[in-house]
């Protein structure tokens, strides 16, 4: 409706974005920004400049306005692996041990933003996958994985029972709005997931049958999942 413009910066770039248009404006309500680098894998450098460095370059200049609102997008995995259910954002904290770049770099941003911003100015929201129509991350890698191989392999002793929480974009566009426009969610991280409880079994036959319907979907737990069962059995491990 010819209200939208662009703005070019390079948020690796420390001034890039304030040296931008918008950096003289001051009429800026909220900053969403769901931009990342996203994967388990990959070089910790690489993550740090986009997914921590360019989080502060925006929280920072949102600190230099009189009322902008600063959302950021992180996600569950800040939480680790946690299969249980019914607990708050109150009651969970924090993953510790080893991390990949991807979770760390992600609680250095939410700990970051908070120093930087006053509490009436920041929200956290936590989705978990991220999926809908047009999906280009998780969806699609799925349906291009099944295209090509329509058998799964599942670790550890859950053998694909284990959750995987996902969100619909719908439920994560509207949580973003309310942080954007609501004062009474400012100062807080929420997490935002779907209703209906899903494991990675469920996951996979789903986006099976919406993208490749008459495909069969096959399981198939690695050995490593069996040895891990039975020192589970045999030495009363917690599960992880």
């Amino acid at each position: 409706m010819g209200k939208v413009s662009l703005i070019r910066a390079d948020l690796t770039e420390r001034g890039s974005f304030a040296a931008a248009e918008l950096g003289g404006r001051e009429n800026c309500d909220a900053l969403i920004h769901c931009a990342a680098k996203v994967c388990d894998v990959g070089r910790d450098v690489h993550y740090r400049n986009t997914n921590y460095d360019a989080v502060r370059e925006l929280a920072f200049w949102c600190a230099d306005k009189s009322r902008c609102r600063f959302v950021f997008v992180s996600t569950t995995d800040v939480y680790g692996f946690i299969d249980g259910q019914g607990a708050s954002e109150e009651e969970l904290s924090y993953a510790e041990g080893r991390l990949n770049p991807y979770q760390k770099y992600k609680i250095l941003s939410e700990k970051a933003i908070k120093g930087i911003l006053p509490n009436d100015r920041w929200v956290i929201i936590r989705p978990g996958s991220v999926w809908g129509s047009g999906d280009q991350l998780v969806g699609s890698r799925i349906v291009r994985f099944l295209e090509s191989s329509p058998l799964i392999v599942c670790f550890g002793p859950y053998r694909g029972r284990n959750r995987w929480p996902l969100s619909h974009v719908r439920n994560v566009a509207a949580a973003i709005r309310l942080s954007a426009e609501d004062s009474q969610i400012t100062g807080k991280a929420v997490t935002v997931v779907d209703s209906e409880r899903s494991d990675v079994k469920e996951v996979f036959q789903m986006f099976v049958s919406l993208y490749l319907p008459g495909r069969k979907l096959r399981s198939l737990s690695s050995m490593l999942a069996v040895f891990t069962d039975y020192l589970h059995e045999r030495v009363d491990l917690p599960p992880s």
